[in-house]
């Protein structure tokens, strides 16, 4: 549109000189169209040339020049702004690229302290757990010796359920000695588990001698006299093939007692038969305790009963005293393995609620363990009061740590959900700064910027720099004297150290500019 303008002004301007030319010629050639001769064209000639060379230098020319001028000015003031736009747009890419790198730097920064604060949240979330696994510990280890008392109850509860054993306890007042005897012997070695099963063997034998015994026997001397022969016999044959500790005990303890009931034994007398018949009886009960108690030792030495050695106290129990505390233990195991199994299941356990489900648990046992314990103030030296002391004491101490779990589990909770709110906000810089580079590199885009400076060549050009990288070779003419070294690094040289953005290459039409930001390199 422009350039029809100007062909119009000078079309104008060449139309106005025809014709005034043309006017000024027919004017002159009217004045000489009567003369005639060679004489006045020359004159004519002069005249015709004088004309175009005033109407040229005094009219034409001028208007010409103050034309040219006019429009040499207009192109000049076009440049001039054509100029000043182009550093416009040239500061104007330079300040979104700058922004891009601080928005760059600070996300930087960001993710950095994100990381640290992600680490610290990690801390604080081990710390809770290490504070739910130390209660889980404390609740295991009461389990646990909650476990071992029960098997100890259970050993108690055995010994005092085996009629037989009791019985013979009774019968024998010497009766702590064969239990003795029998937990000196390691039944590792087969002949110490053989001479026992001898010795019961042996009382057995005579028990069944003893069989024969009846109101009707004892009349008849032979028979009787027999009985006493075979009594005596086997206890001779006994005493010669024991080995030496058995056949001490069996001197001491047994032999002179049946020597006796022998002596009163008289088979000749038929007045003396429901003596007879009484002492025999005796001596075969006699014979069964000593044969009861031996087996049962034997068999819970075996099973590693450990209250075997204990026989005495387990005398003095009051009656039921072992089941009712069997019961309670058993109650407890159950009630806090349960607790534990659904602590240690829970993949996000409430503290709180196990916290008052351990203290509704303390508070119940507690209670009926110190009340069970009967003889906590006896000078009784079985395991027994130990064992229940002992767990009485652990539940005491799982007490007094709930307060201490549970003053961690609040502070874990607490510095947890500090970081948690931190991380929060950080995550909410990082979207919006991820929203500000994204609008500056749809700004950048070349698409974008073609289309907005149709007219002017505009392209930005982004080389990433990344630390740990290489600085690009092609860009090293950029590095000035202030670029800072490391010469302490042991990376090669022009690795980038630390960085705060990217490099950009800034075009604009024939201007080139280049954005370098503040780099750390290895020198």
């Amino acid at each position: 549109m422009a350039r029809e303008i100007e062909s119009d002004e000078y079309g104008q301007l060449l139309d106005t000189m025809l014709l005034e030319l043309h006017g000024q010629i027919e004017a002159i050639t009217q004045t000489q169209v009567m003369t005639s001769g060679f004489d006045r064209l020359d004159e004519y000639i002069h005249a015709v040339n004088s004309f175009y060379y005033r109407s040229f230098k005094d009219h034409y020319f001028p208007r010409f020049i103050n034309l040219m001028d006019s429009e040499i000015a207009a192109l000049l003031n076009l440049r001039h702004k054509e100029d000043r736009l182009e550093r416009d747009i040239m500061t104007s890419m330079q300040r979104y690229v700058k922004l891009y790198n601080q928005v760059k730097t600070i996300r930087n920064l960001l993710l950095k302290s994100r990381h640290e604060i992600n680490s610290k949240l990690i801390d604080a979330t081990r710390y809770e757990d290490r504070s739910n696994a130390d209660f889980l510990l404390a609740i295991k280890q009461l389990k646990d010796n909650l476990q071992l008392f029960k098997i100890f109850i259970l050993d108690l509860l055995n010994l005092t359920e085996d009629t037989a054993l009791m019985k013979s306890l009774q019968q024998i007042p010497e009766h702590m000695i064969l239990p003795q005897m029998v937990l000196k012997m390691d039944f590792n070695y087969q002949n110490a588990l053989k001479d026992a099963n001898t010795l019961l063997s042996h009382l057995m034998l005579l028990s069944r001698i003893l069989q024969e015994n009846s109101r009707d026997f004892w009349p008849d001397s032979e028979k009787g006299s027999h009985l006493l022969t075979s009594l005596k016999t086997n206890m001779d044959e006994y005493i010669k093939k024991a080995p030496p500790t058995w056949g001490n005990f069996y001197n001491k303890y047994l032999k002179n007692q049946l020597t006796v009931y022998i002596q009163l034994i008289d088979p000749g007398s038929r007045s003396a038969a429901k003596n007879n018949f009484k002492l025999t009886q005796d001596l075969k009960e006699w014979l069964d305790a000593w044969a009861t108690l031996l087996e049962r030792s034997i068999y819970y030495r075996t099973t590693q009963n450990v209250m075997l050695q204990y026989l005495d106290t387990v005398m003095m129990l009051p009656s039921d005293y072992a089941r009712l505390l069997h019961n309670w233990v058993t109650e407890c195991v159950e009630e806090a393995t349960r607790l534990y199994d659904d602590f240690a299941g829970a993949s996000e356990p409430d503290f709180t609620y196990f916290h008052q489900q351990a203290a509704v648990f303390i508070e119940k046992y507690q209670e009926k363990l110190t009340a069970s314990d009967w003889r906590s103030s006896s000078a009784d030296s079985s395991p027994l009061p130990f064992w229940q002391r002992r767990v009485v004491l652990e539940l005491s101490n799982l007490a007094y740590q709930m307060t201490f779990f549970q003053d961690k589990h609040l502070y874990a909770q607490h510095v947890r959900d500090q970081y948690l709110e931190v991380v929060n906000l950080l995550d909410s810089y990082l979207n919006l700064l991820a929203t500000i580079r994204s609008d500056l590199e749809r700004m950048m885009a070349p698409r974008n910027i073609s289309r907005a400076w149709k007219d002017i060549y505009i392209k930005i050009e982004r080389i990433p720099l990344e630390t740990g990288k290489f600085f690009p070779d092609e860009y090293l003419f950029l590095l000035t004297q202030n670029t800072i070294y490391d010469a302490s690094s042991e990376l090669p040289r022009h690795t980038i150290l630390y960085e705060e953005g990217d490099l950009f290459v800034i075009k604009v039409a024939d201007q080139t500019a280049y954005e370098l930001p503040t780099l750390i390199l290895a020198g």
